[in-house]
């Protein structure tokens, strides 16, 4: 038996910079960074400035602009400033297959969309970690 590192896959850490927008619906999506099969393992959000109005985001992986809501469902934007919260990152269950998040493919999109109401004045951070699958 053999042990080397394979420095193809490895970890990662990627930072999105949200500005919400008046309309809601979708604010943006992010194409994989890396161009193969990611594992997220964590995700948060960090509330730097609260919007203006009772706007909800849900953030998760799909198709172009889609509404993806697997890593965070209904959280409510207008939030107090400078909170941290934790996105769904993994099944809870051991010996589980992982459904949730989706794996990160290369041709599908982080998406960011909101509900409710503007997001008008929201700014936060989405820190994302994954693991580069190959």
């Amino acid at each position: 038996m053999t042990a080397t590192i394979n420095t193809q896959t490895g970890r990662g850490c990627l930072v999105v910079d949200f500005v919400g927008e008046v309309a809601t619906g979708a604010q943006g999506s992010i194409l994989n960074p890396e161009g193969v099969p990611l594992l997220i393992t964590h995700a948060y959000w960090y509330q730097h400035v609260a919007a203006g109005a009772a706007a909800t985001l849900q953030v998760g992986i799909g198709t172009l602009a889609a509404a993806s809501s697997d890593i965070i469902n209904a959280l409510a934007i207008n939030a107090t400033a400078g909170t941290v919260w934790n996105g769904k990152a993994t099944t809870d269950a051991s010996k589980a297959a992982l459904t949730t998040p989706a794996i990160w493919t290369p041709t599908t999109y982080l998406n960011f969309t909101t509900a409710a109401a503007s997001a008008l004045g929201a700014v936060g951070k989405m820190l994302v970690e994954y693991i580069r699958l190959t």
